[in-house]
């Protein structure tokens, strides 16, 4: 993988966090709010997020160690494909499919998958 794709992905992967941590204190702080007795506790949250404490809440990565993890847990030889699976039913012909295909009825509404007879009902030739 090239040093500028994994650059890139980090830096996606890092962006993301930082959104889900952002949304995380969002819904701690509207928790928080309603209960008077938690505003204290609150400064001490907001003065931390601002930089006004002496630890520090997160510490930066390398832009490529997350990289390298996904290298280290995804990469290396493919496993073969494994057996081959036997289907309990002969497959169906093509006059089969298309009796079936012409039992379907327009104008109804589509299955759960939302399949609807006209996305596969044979077509006029162009």
């Amino acid at each position: 993988m090239a040093l500028e794709q994994r650059k890139q992905f980090s830096l996606r992967i890092r962006k993301m966090h930082q959104r889900k941590i952002r949304n995380w204190k969002s819904q701690l702080l509207f928790l928080k709010l309603p209960d008077t007795s938690q505003w204290k506790p609150l400064k001490t949250m907001v003065a931390t997020l601002h930089g006004h404490s002496r630890h520090s809440l997160t510490q930066r990565p390398s832009p490529n160690d997350f990289a390298d993890m996904l290298e280290n847990s995804f990469g290396g030889a493919v496993a073969p494909p494994g057996p081959q699976i036997l289907m309990s039913e002969p497959p169906f012909t093509m006059e089969e499919l298309k009796h079936a295909l012409g039992r379907f009825k327009n104008n109804k509404p589509g299955d759960e998958a939302g399949l609807v007879a006209e996305l596969v009902l044979p077509q006029p030739n162009y």
